[in-house]
């Protein structure tokens, strides 16, 4: 297992965070974001822009404790809290890098799966399978730990906490490996992600480039 580093401020966590490809990130990268797209991703990797500020991230925030002492009850596992402002991250590939809400701890006391907590206000998108964004996310997780399990706990109908179980799958995080260092490389040669036609890449492109390029 990797081993975490720890930041003294959020300032200097976000400074690195710029640096790689982190599990929010890898989803845009691969294109599965519903809120990023990859050219909005580099747009913030380039310009150093700080990250986007919201009711709902500031609630998720305040509800992971709750959760992860639910999991504790419902599950008997013992999890262990990591300071707020930390990275794994690949030490022969730094750039692969990651933060968790939790390591599962196995009976000796050594962690033993990721524990990866979300809220969401669209449970029926859970119904059938992990959301796609959040499947990526959980297996860069892994990579960057260097575990290959992880703990999903959601609640989704408000009476009960639901718990996914996934494994480290590992053609695609190969996948996403080539995909990230691609991203890496384009962004040190200055060449932005072809365009796609969501409304964070119209964004992306008119602060780039101007309104009258971006609406050609």
């Amino acid at each position: 297992m990797n081993k975490p580093i720890t930041f003294e401020s959020e300032a200097d966590w976000l400074a690195d965070r710029r640096t790689g490809i982190g599990a929010s990130d890898i989803p845009a990268v691969l294109g599965l974001s519903p809120w990023k797209s990859p050219l909005a991703l580099w747009r913030e990797k380039v310009q150093d822009l700080p990250p986007t500020d919201s009711i709902r991230f500031r609630m998720a925030l305040a509800l992971e404790e709750p959760i992860r002492q639910e999991y504790e009850r419902d599950t008997g596992l013992r999890v262990q809290r990591l300071p707020r402002f930390h990275s794994f991250r690949d030490p022969e590939k730094p750039w692969i890098r990651c933060s968790v809400d939790g390591l599962v701890l196995d009976p000796d006391g050594a962690p033993a799966r990721v524990l990866e907590i979300k809220t969401t206000s669209r449970p029926r998108d859970w119904d059938d399978e992990i959301p796609p964004f959040y499947a990526a996310q959980v297996q860069w997780e892994m990579r960057g730990t260097g575990l290959h399990r992880t703990d999903i706990a959601v609640p989704l109908d408000g009476a009960r906490l639901t718990i996914f179980e996934v494994a480290l799958d590992s053609a695609f995080v190969a996948h996403a490996e080539a995909a990230g260092l691609e991203f890496m490389e384009r962004g040190g040669r200055g060449v932005p992600p072809a365009p796609d036609a969501s409304e964070s890449t119209r964004e992306a492109l008119i602060a780039l480039y101007g309104r009258k390029t971006a609406g050609k």
